[in-house]
């Protein structure tokens, strides 16, 4: 029993050091992951932009080769409108494509972020035990 006390009274102090470290590095890497959360909503705003943008220049377009027509015939007009929502189409889905990457990844900085969580969490009973049996064994 007291080899058992001794060899815990040796290897508690770097126990402890040792699960303060993880916990202070889990703790830096919890506010990484932050940073790239924050970076994630600046990327989704930047694809909205870009839809708005794309979808801008679209309707110009299309108004543009309406007012270049003098006479509209009724052909022109229909096969112009399908070329239009075509256009239309590929841009909601492209969108769409985007945003639904983009849900993943913050889903995976999110569970990123959770894991960090759990780490920390656990090297914090670490520490506390080793803390409390240091105490208790003099």
């Amino acid at each position: 029993m007291k080899r058992w006390l001794l060899f815990l009274g040796i290897c508690l102090p770097g126990c402890t050091q040792y699960a303060q470290v993880q916990m202070n590095l889990a703790a830096e890497a919890r506010k990484g992951v932050a940073m790239c959360q924050t970076s994630h909503e600046a990327y989704v705003k930047a694809i909205d932009a870009l839809h708005a943008s794309q979808r801008a220049r679209l309707d110009d377009a299309f108004d543009q080769d309406v007012r270049d027509q003098s006479a509209l015939a009724p052909d022109w007009v229909v096969a112009h409108r399908k070329v239009y929502a075509a256009a239309l189409e590929a841009l909601a889905s492209e969108q769409q494509q985007l945003h639904q990457a983009s849900d993943a990844d913050l889903r995976n900085l999110q569970s990123i972020d959770a894991a960090l969580a759990k780490l920390y969490w656990l090297e914090s009973i670490e520490a506390n035990w080793t803390t409390i049996l240091k105490e208790t064994n003099p």
